[in-house]
């Protein structure tokens, strides 16, 4: 019905008034409620989801209502016009004005779910998208591909994952969807995007992954339910912030991008359980106190952390990290060492720390391997004169080109050929050997001096060395090696050449 000018006739109002009709079916013209200027200064009144066609234009000279909005936003800040709308259905900061919406056809329209969605399949080229099924032919949004609903047909995700999007992607257009809760939109062609906080009050899970994302990294603040962030492989810019305070956050993927400035200790994300770095141009050093609050909190306890700040310019020692379940990587980096304390954390990645010790963390000063970390038996720390920092994953000669590990294991005259080291070894040039035979073999491994022919053979462990602990790929892939083993005790069938 409609709201009756003398509302408050009969009522003592010299203080305060807090008016609430939201979200209901009031109509026609919102009255200029008379015996309120007597407390001009404390009202606040919310008419918005409703049906009114039309505003009092007294209403807007009373500037001191709605916390001031009116006097910031004028008649906006207590109710948007028709063909208007935002998720607040008015406008109660910079960062939430009334923006266009074709089917707002009353004052205070929260949400504009349609005019949304057709502007962003117009912003992101959707006629080449991968799939667009109902996608403008269909008046549902929900029944549109991509778009999820809740039972209030109120649009809650939008999941376009390698689709085919590309151009600016702009994020004010969600401030018509208030109940948006989770945005994948990861591997496409993305260039840009303006993110717009204010816009996301529920949003829990964002990926941009893989796009092709540029200009400063967003602050995220005011999103006090995000838990996933997923920006990596893009070339976003910008510092990380020392106050990023996500109570409810657990993963941060910002990898491969070009993020600068100090590494921070993520103690104002208490639920932080993953985290990415890797591929960055941080600086600085990792702090005595690095996400301790998240190895302290009690909802994570005996929760899998996993971090991975490698391939950035981080200086000092790695610090004793507080937790007992934990995947690191620290490689790529101008690290001088680490606690020992660390190299006690059995369970650290994936009881590797048990098996190699120190070298599962990183590879120590004086040697190298391609991951910058000993995972398996077969890639081992090697030594390397020009590994001057824990956790290196070069070893070449100051010219650039590749170079044989220093303890190479090419015997009876075979030299080792610097232009085949690899990640897992390299080959052993026969040629010159008392063979004459040509063998390819992995890094610490023997020509095989048995050989006669110039067929490559190929073997998978050096054959003075099978360890008696081992992972079980190790196994397998030791059961399949042709020739060499004895298959029923898996023992050497052959000595090494002497």
């Amino acid at each position: 019905g409609e709201i009756p000018k003398n509302l408050f006739d009969g009522n003592q109002l010299t203080e305060s008034l807090s008016l609430d009709i939201s979200h209901n079916e009031f109509g026609f013209i919102f009255p200029d409620l008379e015996l309120l200027e007597a407390i001009d200064t404390a009202v606040t009144i919310n008419a918005v989801g409703n049906q009114f066609e039309g505003l009092d234009e007294s209403v807007c000279e009373h500037t001191n209502w709605n916390n001031g909005d009116i006097l910031s936003f004028g008649c906006d800040g207590f109710m948007c016009p028709p063909m208007t709308s935002n998720s607040i259905g008015r406008q109660a900061s910079v960062d939430s004005p009334c923006v266009p919406c074709k089917t707002a056809e009353f004052y205070g329209t929260t949400g504009c779910p349609l005019d949304a969605l057709v502007q962003l399949y117009e912003n992101t080229s959707g006629e080449t998208w991968t799939r667009s099924d109902n996608w403008l032919t269909n008046p549902n949004v929900c029944e549109w591909y991509g778009v999820r609903c809740n039972s209030e047909n109120k649009v809650t995700a939008l999941i376009l994952q390698s689709n085919g999007l590309k151009g600016h992607f702009d994020t004010k257009l969600f401030a018509q969807l208030p109940a948006m809760a989770n945005i994948d939109l990861s591997e496409n062609a993305l260039t840009s995007f303006d993110f717009c906080s204010s816009c996301f009050p529920n949003l829990r899970f964002l990926d941009l992954r893989n796009n092709e994302l540029s200009g400063q990294l967003p602050s995220f603040f005011g999103l006090p339910k995000l838990e996933n962030i997923l920006l990596g492989n893009n070339s976003l810019t910008g510092t990380l912030s020392s106050r990023i305070g996500f109570p409810n956050l657990i993963e941060l993927d910002l990898s491969s991008n070009l993020i600068s400035g100090m590494l921070v200790d993520f103690n104002a994300a208490p639920q932080l359980r993953s985290l990415n770095l890797t591929k960055n141009d941080l600086f600085g050093t990792i702090a005595a106190n690095f996400m301790r609050s998240s190895f302290a909190n009690p909802a994570t306890t005996y929760k899998r952390f996993l971090v991975d700040v490698s391939f950035n310019h981080l200086e000092g020692t790695l610090p004793s990290l507080e937790t007992e379940h934990l995947m690191i990587n620290v490689a790529g980096n101008m690290l001088s060492g680490l606690d020992q304390q660390n190299c006690d954390r059995q369970s650290w990645n994936e009881r590797g720390v048990a098996q190699f010790g120190c070298d599962a963390i990183a590879c120590p000063i004086g040697t190298a391997n391609a991951q910058g970390r000993q995972a398996f038996y077969s890639s081992p720390c090697r030594p390397c004169s020009d590994a001057i920092y824990i956790g290196s994953v070069d070893c070449i000669e100051n010219d650039g080109s590749p170079r044989c590990p220093d303890d190479h294991r090419c015997q009876n005259g075979a030299t080792c050929n610097p232009s085949t080291v690899t990640d897992i070894g390299y080959t052993c040039d026969c040629q010159t050997a008392t063979t004459s035979a040509f063998g390819v073999y992995y890094a610490g491994q023997f020509c095989d001096n048995l050989v006669s022919t110039t067929t490559p053979t190929y073997i998978n462990e050096p054959m003075n060395y099978v360890p008696t602990s081992r992972p079980v790929e190790d196994r397998a892939e030791l059961s399949t090696r042709p020739n060499t083993l004895n298959q029923e005790d898996k023992t050497p069938a052959l000595s090494p050449p002497t």
